[in-house]
This record gives C-alpha cells, sequence and structure tokens, in this order.
C-alpha cells in the first residue's frame, strides 16, 4: 500500500514537471497584425506574416505564435491594452510615438520602399513625380505616407490633399490604369508581385525612380510579452547561421530585401 501510494505522488510529481517544463517550452505569443499586402493579405489572414509565424512555430519549441488581425488603427490600442505582444514588419515612425514606452523594437528584419505609380502615356517621364500635391492620389486606408509626413488621418488627408483612400492596394492600381486617379502610391514587394501576376500592366505603368518612403521594418515587441527583444533575435540569429532564413525570405521572393 505504501508502495503503490509513494508511486503514485512519483507520478504526480512527474507529471507536472512535465506539464510545467511544457507550458514554459510553449509560451503563446500573440502577434497582431492589419491588412498591408503582401504581409497580410485583405481575404482572410494570410500573408507573408502569418507564412513566417508558420515558420517560427516549425522551428523551434519555446514559443508558440499565434496570429491575430486587427483594424490599421486598433493595433496600438492592441498593445496598450496588453491584448497582443508583438508586431511584425512595422516602422516605430508608423504613428508608433506616443506608444514609445510600451515596447522595444528589434534590428531591421526587412528593408523596401514605397514608390509612386501613374499611366504610362508619351511624354511623361520621372518628372511627372516631382510634385504629387497637386495631383490626384490615390492610396490605402490606415498606411502612413512619406509626402504627407507619415499622417495617416483620413480626414486630414482629405483635407491637405486631393486623395481617396481605399481598403486594399490592389484598388490603388486599378484606379490608376482606369485613369480615375493621377498617382498611386505602392509598396515595391505587392507591385512586383502584382506586375508578376499581371504582365501586360507592366507597360501600362510608369514607375517612379524615388520612393514615396524606405522601408525598415522591424518586430516591436511589447515590454509585457513573454519573449523578449533579446530572445527574439537570438531565434532569428540561429536561423541565419543555419541558412533558413534567407531560405525561407528567398522562397517567398523577398530574400533581397532581407537585412537581419
Amino acid at each position: 500500500m505504501l508502495l503503490m501510494r509513494f508511486l503514485a505522488v512519483l507520478v504526480t510529481i512527474l507529471g507536472f514537471g512535465f506539464q510545467t517544463s511544457q507550458g514554459y517550452a510553449q509560451q503563446v505569443v500573440r502577434v497582431v497584425g492589419y491588412t498591408f499586402p503582401p504581409f497580410v493579405v485583405k481575404e482572410g489572414a494570410g500573408g507573408l506574416t502569418t507564412e513566417f509565424l508558420d515558420f517560427l512555430n516549425t522551428q523551434q519549441s519555446d514559443f508558440r505564435f499565434e496570429f491575430t488581425k486587427a483594424p490599421p488603427n486598433r493595433r496600438y490600442w492592441a498593445f496598450q491594452e496588453k491584448h497582443v505582444d508583438l508586431i511584425l514588419f512595422e516602422m516605430p515612425e508608423w504613428g508608433w510615438h506616443e506608444y514609445k514606452p510600451l515596447f522595444d523594437e528589434t534590428r531591421v528584419l526587412l528593408r523596401g520602399g514605397e514608390v509612386y505609380i501613374t499611366q504610362a502615356k508619351e511624354g511623361r517621364g520621372q518628372a511627372y513625380f516631382d510634385d504629387i500635391k497637386g495631383k490626384h492620389i490615390v492610396g490605402v486606408f490606415g498606411y502612413h505616407y512619406g509626402f504627407a509626413g507619415f499622417e495617416n488621418d483620413q480626414q486630414w488627408l482629405e483635407k491637405n490633399f486631393s486623395i481617396i483612400l481605399t481598403d486594399d492596394p490592389k484598388n490603388v492600381l486599378t484606379m490608376v490604369l482606369k485613369e480615375r486617379a493621377d498617382v498611386g502610391v505602392v509598396t515595391q514587394s505587392y507591385l512586383s508581385q502584382y506586375l508578376a501576376q499581371n504582365p501586360d500592366a507592366t507597360k501600362a505603368l510608369l514607375i517612379s525612380k524615388k520612393k514615396d518612403q524606405e522601408y525598415r521594418l522591424r518586430a516591436l515587441i511589447g515590454k509585457h510579452a513573454p519573449i523578449t527583444i533579446a530572445q527574439f533575435e537570438a531565434m532569428l540569429e540561429k536561423l541565419k547561421k543555419s541558412d533558413a532564413l534567407k531560405k525561407f525570405f528567398n522562397s517567398k521572393g523577398l530574400g533581397n530585401r532581407l537585412a537581419f
């Protein structure tokens, strides 16, 4: 009887230790994202962000990254209220100034930028983009644009520019191609994917050589998060040394954008 009780207690202790170890090994990190192709696409919650999180989940067992989608302006509130822990492929300049005490930022993960597009017409060249303030512009709601000092308030933008904001960057291309707007602003990564899928549009568009802004995309990690900057960067360093990180971004056509 005493032996059976001893064995029962031992199993309970070992079981508790196993659960504790497993619980530690699988700490959940809540990642927020908003529609920002190709990182988060409009349909559902797909895109590069979720693919990258799936990749991280298969490459290590200390953390489990879970994704949740939010409207662009709600991502700040989600951080402030500690409903989420981390956001990927973000820039602190994009409206995060007043929330600076709440998070730490990693080294740059990806580089890129946004460019201007217009209809390709005879006699129209790069000088067309020298002054866009007097032109009809189309952009995406919630994005921060360099030509506007990174302001994203819709009322302010509409007051100071002749601008239309849409909820999908595909609409930016459509409106420019159908001459419903003079100039559109799109990410280089999205434009590359669009032209690969719609090669006929290549000759129909004039793409600016200058950028509206340069991307230096990082991960922002809440100071309340179960993962630290040091832990996250150590994870990426390990993947970098094994060449797995480069292979992942190469498979997405973004290997030349990798900065980490």
